[in-house]
């Protein structure tokens, strides 16, 4: 029993003592997450665009709920308006340079310069925000902008050209020769002397063609003998005549001297 009345002693003089913990953790909990940001110059006033913040260029990437552009130009995460209070930016396209970050919330703005005051000169850039509020509290981002320039960088175009080696191939046509056609006219004169004709064969070309002629055998190679057309036996029978002739007057003058 006094055990148990010592329990409950114990557990009466811990309960003050662990809400006094406990309102001193969140009370220097949230001390700490209500501290500004010492990357950041606070502007106060209005901060609609590069002149009005002091930032060299122009706005580039702009996000206010009503005119948005330029969001292809980086990569980020949060920084959705009314909805966080805290913007990353991840990753900027080749060719952006940044002057600065303007990232506004409630009345004032935090203006983020790369490689100053502990920011990195190149991104990733976390957890920016805007001031603490009048509440000292850290508002929801109401819109953020990025000032600098942007030039697209130059694009290389490669041509490349192929030889193309063209092999003209010479056909030679072969076309048969003209073809020589002889035609052999013959022409037939025939001449009667007495009772001998004559006949004389005259061959004239009369067209030209690429036809072989045919071949001809040679008259030599024949045993068979032209036929001139001239009859000569009525001079054997003359020469017999005067033989006979010869012949008689000569035993006709033998005669006549013997007597």
């Amino acid at each position: 029993m006094a055990f148990e009345k010592n329990r409950v002693r114990a557990a009466v003089l811990a309960l003050p003592l662990a809400v006094g913990l406990s309102l001193g953790a969140a009370t220097a909990a949230q001390a700490a997450t209500f501290e500004e940001d010492d990357r950041a110059t606070i502007h106060t006033g209005n901060a609609k665009d590069c002149d009005d913040v002091g930032l060299d260029g122009s706005v580039i990437v702009q996000i206010d709920g009503e005119e948005d552009f330029g969001t292809e130009l980086i990569e980020y995460e949060r920084g959705e308006l009314e909805e966080d209070q805290y913007l990353d930016i991840l990753s900027i396209e080749d060719g952006v340079e940044v002057t600065g970050i303007v990232v506004k919330g409630g009345e004032d703005a935090n203006i983020y310069v790369p490689g100053e005051n502990g920011l990195e000169e190149n991104p990733p850039w976390e957890d920016l925000r805007s001031p603490l509020n009048a509440g000292d509290k850290i508002p929801q981002i109401s819109h953020w902008y990025i000032c600098g320039s942007y030039t697209p960088p130059e694009t290389t175009t490669t041509t490349t050209t192929s030889e193309t080696t063209t092999t003209t191939s010479s056909e030679t046509s072969t076309t048969p020769p003209e073809t020589t056609s002889t035609t052999e006219e013959t022409t037939t004169a025939e001449t009667t002397t007495g009772a001998t004709s004559t006949t004389e064969e005259t061959t004239s070309v009369a067209e030209t063609s690429t036809t072989e002629a045919p071949v001809v055998d040679n008259a030599s190679d024949s045993d068979d003998l032209a036929v001139t057309g001239f009859g000569s036996s009525w001079l054997i029978w003359a020469g017999v005549l005067f033989v006979v002739a010869g012949v008689g007057t000569i035993a006709g003058l033998r005669v006549l001297r013997k007597q």
